[in-house]
């Protein structure tokens, strides 16, 4: 289950990394962290 669960933080963060709006980027990663699901 934890695998599982690392895998899809990956595959998020590897989504946000390809934004190429630092911005926008930036405001992605702070919303995970406000979601507190990391």
């Amino acid at each position: 289950m934890l695998v599982k669960e690392a895998d899809e933080r990956k595959n998020i963060l590897d989504h946000i990394n390809q934004i190429n709006d630092p911005k926008k980027r930036q405001a992605l990663l702070d919303e995970l962290k406000e979601a507190k699901t990391w």
